[in-house]
This record gives C-alpha cells, sequence and structure tokens, in this order.
C-alpha cells in the first residue's frame, strides 16, 4: 500500500492509464497530475500549467490513455495527454436567466474520437418543459454544428453521460404531475444515430453520476445512502438499491475490469467492495487520509486508487 500526495484540496476524480501503472488526476491548482509509475513513488508531473485551468472530476480517459476529459467548473475540458494546449467545450448558446443550475456534460468515447454532450437550451420550467440536446460531437472539432447527430429530450440532465456497449446512457429528470416531484430514468441510445432505445422505469429525485460495466451487465447510480443498481435486460423494472449500513453518503464507485466487484467510497472515510451476484458488501478498507472521495482500478485489475478529501490518494494491490 502506498500514499501519494497531490496537495491540499479534494481529489474529485482520477484513472488509471491503459499501462495499468500510471496514474491521471485532475487538482485544480496544480491542474492534471500524472504518476508515470504509481509503484515508483516519484513525484507527479504536471500535465498543465495551474495559472491556465482549474480542472476537478468528473473524468474520462479513453481506452489508449491519449486523450482525457474533465471539467472546470461548468465547462468541459479535453486534454491531449502528449502536449498541445486542452479544448474547451463551450456553450452553443447563453445560459437560461432562470436556469441556474444548468450544465454543460460531456464525456468520451471508449475510442477518444469523439465527444457525448447534453447542454441545457431553454429556460428553466420548475414543472418542467425546458429542453436538453445530447449530441456527439468529433473531439477534434467538439462544436455543435459539427456534431454527427443531435437529439431533445424534455427532461433536465445534470450529470455526465456514459457512453459502454455502443449506447449513449443519461440520467434524466422529468417531473411527474401526478406525484408533482422530480425523477429520474435512464435513457439509453445508439451512439451511431442518436435513436432511443430503452428507458427504464422511475426512481425518486436524487440518483445521480451513472456508471456502466464494462460487460454491460449493470448501471449504478449513487443516491444518499443508496446505490441503485439496474440489471441488463430489464431496466423496465424497478431497480435494485443497496444501502449502506450506516447514514454516510457514498461519494464515488468504480467496477472492477472482472465485474463481479463493484468498489464505493463514503464519506465514512470508507472503501467498501460489493458482490455483483447478490449486491452484499464485502472487504472494507480503512485509511487515516480523509474522507474518500474517487475511487478507480487499473485495466488489469491488479491496483486499485482511492482519493480523499485530504489530498492524498492511496494506492494498492487488489486481492479478491
Amino acid at each position: 500500500m502506498l500514499v501519494l500526495k497531490a496537495g491540499r484540496g479534494e481529489v474529485t476524480a482520477l484513472a488509471f492509464g491503459p499501462d495499468s501503472k500510471s496514474l491521471f488526476v485532475p487538482f485544480g491548482s496544480r491542474g492534471v497530475l500524472v504518476w508515470e509509475d504509481v509503484t515508483a513513488e516519484t513525484e507527479p508531473l504536471a500535465l498543465l500549467s495551474s495559472s491556465q485551468l482549474w480542472p476537478c472530476g468528473p473524468m474520462k480517459l479513453s481506452d489508449d490513455g491519449r486523450f482525457l476529459i474533465c471539467r472546470e467548473s461548468e465547462m468541459p475540458i479535453l486534454y491531449d495527454t502528449t502536449g498541445g494546449e486542452p479544448v474547451k467545450i463551450a456553450r452553443s448558446r447563453p445560459k437560461g436567466r432562470d436556469y441556474t443550475n444548468a450544465r454543460l456534460t460531456a464525456t468520451l468515447t471508449p475510442d477518444g474520437n469523439s465527444v457525448a454532450v447534453c447542454e441545457n437550451i431553454s429556460e428553466f420550467n420548475g414543472r418542467g418543459g425546458h429542453k436538453t440536446q445530447i449530441s456527439l460531437r468529433p473531439r477534434a472539432n467538439p462544436t455543435l454544428e459539427a456534431a454527427k447527430w443531435s437529439v431533445e429530450t424534455t427532461n433536465v440532465i445534470h450529470d455526465d453521460p456514459v457512453v459502454a456497449n455502443g449506447e449513449v446512457i443519461t440520467a434524466e429528470s422529468p417531473f411527474n404531475e401526478k406525484k408533482l416531484r422530480w425523477e429520474v430514468v435512464l435513457v439509453a441510445r445508439d451512439l451511431s444515430t442518436g435513436k432511443e432505445l430503452r428507458s427504464s422505469a422511475p426512481v425518486g429525485e436524487g440518483a445521480k453520476s451513472p456508471l456502466a460495466s464494462t460487460d454491460g451487465q449493470f448501471v449504478v447510480c449513487m443516491h444518499g445512502k443508496k446505490l441503485v443498481v439496474w440489471s441488463a435486460g430489464v431496466w423496465s423494472k424497478p431497480p435494485v438499491s443497496v444501502v449502506s449500513d450506516n447514514k454516510k453518503f457514498f461519494t464515488g464507485i468504480a467496477f472492477h475490469p472482472g465485474g463481479k466487484h463493484l468498489a464505493a467510497t463514503s464519506n465514512d472515510k470508507t472503501v467498501k467492495l460489493y458482490n455483483t451476484t447478490k449486491w452484499t458488501a464485502g472487504k472494507r478498507f480503512t485509511w487515516k487520509i480523509g474522507k474518500m472521495r474517487s475511487i478507480a482500478f487499473s485495466p488489469d485489475g491488479t491496483l486499485a486508487a482511492a482519493g480523499s478529501d485530504l489530498g492524498q490518494i492511496v494506492v494498492w494491490d487488489v486481492d479478491l
């Protein structure tokens, strides 16, 4: 077990490179930090000058490790890890005056060639009726004008979309007129065309930060003290709720590449491993480095890393 120090602040996201040794961490004033080999206990390299941007999570790294996307405030930022200036993905139109919580969210496709973007394009209406535009844009020119396809929904989208298994998956918030409340549904669209393929049964407001397993079997969202789990092929049924064993909220989730375990960080300063067959908690890890904020596995499944609110990152050998 090793502890790396990023600096003062929260480690809101991290990701291993394709070599399973390098580690990428967006860290505010220090830019995007890169450890070339986390097992060597070396100092990180700054990928970008801290005077230009203050990157933070969430973050997505392309499968080849060349491109990554994170955010600065409400704006997604694209990086080429081999060099060059980062590219900001700007709004296609000004944010509505009555929609102060509107966000421009985005993620990379696994090959790093395209960006899935969600952008609110209308005034906010507390009872629904607004519009969110979902588009697939070239990474080299991530403007709406260059989009391969673009579709609209009247649902609110606060979180980054997920691209997995040839689909763009979004956690969307429609307004339920009968129950007078916002709910959350998952919607899957074809990555090639944007055509809606399926949507899930709704859950109460709050489920966020969708994550898909690499084998396409599960999509998991965090909802306070619960993990909300949808299984492939049965989105029409209510999802499984995995409740924490204490009152602390979940803060980060990551699937092990093997697909049989999910790791979750929590405000109780732990990392817990859940078996995806029965969704029962197994091993629990605790370190005195603060409240845990983010979690990642290496592509080969041999290492895990978790970041804290005190700017520290613990790296350990995975033993399932």
